[in-house]
């Protein structure tokens, strides 16, 4: 297998996320989530790229492709799939994937750092990608509230993490100069 190296990480090509979804996840609707999420990162980090950030195109698309590796199995056992799919990253070698893979659902950083991670447009991309159809964050959260959330402390949670994602697109809008409801426009 031709792993990429940058900077000593192993970063697995688009065709290996594939095998490894395929052999992970393998469920139609995931991997064309999967995918769509990785083409809206792709398209924020290429333009925050051209604004003087420093992503890592790589990194971003494997993360991307690769978030919900293990969610299928995560459905029926109830574990976080973030925390599953780290796992599972990290013992493929895929270190620094598993790290964006960890923060999928919620940033173990403060977003208000300056400099916008991989972390943050994986984060923010899935959070904008409903199956394979880009919203926006209400619409998601929405959706998110009425499927996952049994309980008031679930819900509590979910305004949590909401406000937390309207802070990561505010940065990386604000460092596009453009409105988030035109990324529907742009992208959709």
């Amino acid at each position: 297998m031709g792993k990429k190296q940058h900077g000593g990480m192993r970063v697995p090509s688009k065709g290996e996320c594939m095998d490894l979804m395929k052999r992970y996840n393998g469920m139609e609707n995931m991997i064309r989530h999967c995918i769509r999420v990785a083409e809206v990162a792709l398209a924020i980090s290429t333009a925050l790229n051209r604004r003087g950030e420093n992503l890592n195109l790589n990194l971003v698309e494997a993360g991307a492709l690769l978030h919900d590796i293990t969610k299928a199995e995560s459905l029926d056992s109830g574990e976080d799939h973030s925390l599953t799919g780290y796992r599972l990253l990290r013992k493929l070698g895929y270190k620094r994937i598993a790290e964006i893979v960890r923060q999928h659902v919620c940033l173990l950083k403060d977003p208000d750092l300056p400099r916008i991670s991989e972390e943050e447009v994986v984060n923010y991309s899935d959070k904008r990608v409903l199956d394979d159809q880009i919203v926006t964050l209400r619409e998601r959260f929405d959706y998110v509230r009425v499927r996952y959330c049994k309980d008031e402390g679930q819900r509590e949670w979910m305004d949590r993490l909401e406000t937390l994602c309207y802070r990561i697109e505010n940065k990386i809008c604000s460092k596009l100069d453009i409105d988030p409801a035109k990324l529907v426009a742009t992208w959709g």
